[in-house]
């Protein structure tokens, strides 16, 4: 007779019911799981981030877009313009010059935009600062990122430049380029309604991007020779 609770009499060991071939979590396994779920948090967390990030650009880009609409519809006519003289030389050029103007209105933005909102100069032109890196050097604000995002703001100019003047820009006159640019809107920042401050570090990082920008494009010249 079976006492209440005595359950071993009814079924065989567990070793009896336990296939040979069955796999067992071990300690390496089991690590590897929690790494597996940590990771899986970690990218949750990190996609969320990007969308909160996306969502906060695309709400300052909804604001600020009537103060750059009137530069923006300027900017648009221009392009459509040059469209038509664009299509004859071929769908790759149209593509071409369109990355590259979309990139340098990007550049517009960040640097002198906007312009047709904002009518008349109220203040006395602020010359360049001519002591190279003078932020850093002092330790003003974000000295250290806007060195580095000025570097970054022409490394695609560096790579661009030489497929728009279809291979004819060497590194010297991608440089020069570079260099003019930059210079070009330092010398019109002060003029602005916005008073933004023109100073030769800017030039130095844009011109040293565009350096930089040359190197990465120089190994793939060849292959994007249908491009030119």
């Amino acid at each position: 007779m079976l006492k209440i609770g005595d359950f071993s009499k009814l079924s065989p060991p567990a070793a009896h019911l336990r296939s040979p071939h069955a796999p067992r979590l071990t300690a390496g396994g089991l690590m590897i799981c929690l790494t597996g779920l940590t990771f899986t948090g970690q990218a949750g967390i990190i996609g969320h981030t990007i969308l909160m990030g996306g969502a906060v650009m695309a709400d300052i880009f909804i604001r600020a877009l009537p103060k750059y609409a009137p530069d923006l519809i300027v900017l648009l006519g221009l392009y459509l313009l040059l469209l038509g003289r664009w299509k004859k030389q071929g769908r790759r050029r149209v593509l071409v010059y369109t990355v590259f103007s979309v990139y340098m209105l990007g550049v517009l933005w960040v640097t002198v935009l906007p312009v047709l909102s904002m009518p008349g100069i109220h203040h006395a032109y602020a010359p360049m600062v001519l002591e190279p890196f003078r932020d850093l050097r002092l330790g003003y604000g974000n000295a250290e990122r806007q060195v580095f995002l000025n570097v970054l703001m022409t490394v695609p100019f560096g790579i661009l430049w030489p497929v728009v003047r279809r291979g004819k820009a060497g590194v010297f006159r991608t440089v020069g380029a570079a260099f003019l640019l930059s210079l070009c809107i330092e010398l019109v920042q002060p003029l602005m309604p916005t008073a933004r401050m023109s100073d030769i570090t800017d030039l130095i990082c844009n011109t040293a991007g565009g350096l930089i920008g040359y190197g990465l494009y120089r190994p793939w010249k060849k292959a994007l020779g249908c491009w030119m």
